[in-house]
């Protein structure tokens, strides 16, 4: 993934343990998967639409690794190999 370095996955169990260290429990969760996956494919079919405009102004390259990291990020979750998680935790 272009950037990898930009992002952190964290399995849900491992974070929920990691809140718990902290005092917080998760008293909420939902999943926001498919609207994610919608608006990257939005901003993928966006910026593929205006991709010559955009790679006068930040270069090719940089526009080929924004398309790839946003069609990886589709593929991801579609796969259901990411999810985007809403959640609320609190106090123990």
């Amino acid at each position: 993934m272009p950037d990898a370095d930009t992002v952190w996955l964290v399995p849900f169990d491992e974070l929920a343990a990691s809140l718990k260290r902290a005092g917080l429990v998760v008293r909420w969760q939902e999943d926001h998967s498919d609207s994610h996956r919608a608006l990257a494919q939005a901003l993928l079919d966006a910026f593929a639409a205006d991709s010559e405009e955009i790679a006068v102004q930040i270069g090719r390259r940089a526009l080929d690794e924004l398309l790839a990291a946003h069609r990886l990020w589709i593929e991801w979750l579609v796969e259901g190999r990411v999810r985007k998680l809403a959640m609320v935790a609190e106090r123990a």
